[in-house]
């Protein structure tokens, strides 16, 4: 059981999965709930399609990964409430995954991207320390980046091999 010092968080939304054709990987972008900031973090494949099986509510015929652990945090009496990504060091991020259990807290350490797919599933938030959009690379999507990225269909997905 851990404890996270918290500074400033903002609260993020996931903005969408899309493919860095550069390097042909899946690539996640969060989005400032209250702002316009977005903080863009590339992960695998099997997340890419376990974060995009939960935003559209599909549910496979043999529980996954990220749903066999929301099985188990329920059947063991708790919940997932909130990720925050804490830090970006040497262009890694790190996260933590809060889980609530009758009166108790726990936080374990996580891949942003397994917490992300894991706190869709209990329909919980997403934060960040201010310093990780910061120094995590985040932009603001200009309007001609925004009308390249809704472009994007799900053919687009299918030819990258996600």
């Amino acid at each position: 059981m851990g404890s996270l010092q918290r500074g400033n968080l903002i609260e993020l939304e996931l903005d969408g999965v899309y493919i860095d054709r550069v390097l042909d990987a899946p690539i996640l972008f969060l989005k400032e709930r209250d702002g316009e900031r977005i903080l863009p973090i590339w992960i695998g494949p099997s997340e890419a399609m376990a974060i995009l099986l939960a935003t559209q509510g599909q549910i496979t015929e043999r529980p996954m990964t990220h749903d066999l652990i929301k099985v188990i945090v329920e059947t063991l009496g708790g919940n997932v409430q909130n990720v925050v990504i804490q830090e970006i060091k040497d262009g890694t991020f790190y996260a933590r995954i809060r889980i609530t259990r009758g009166d108790s807290i726990y936080e374990i350490d996580a891949r942003p991207s397994d917490s992300i797919a894991i706190v869709l599933r209990f329909g919980g938030g997403i934060f960040a320390e201010e310093s990780v959009i910061e120094k995590g690379g985040s932009f603001t999507l200009d309007q001609g980046l925004k009308k390249n990225l809704e472009k994007l269909t799900p053919e687009t997905f299918g030819r990258s091999k996600l």
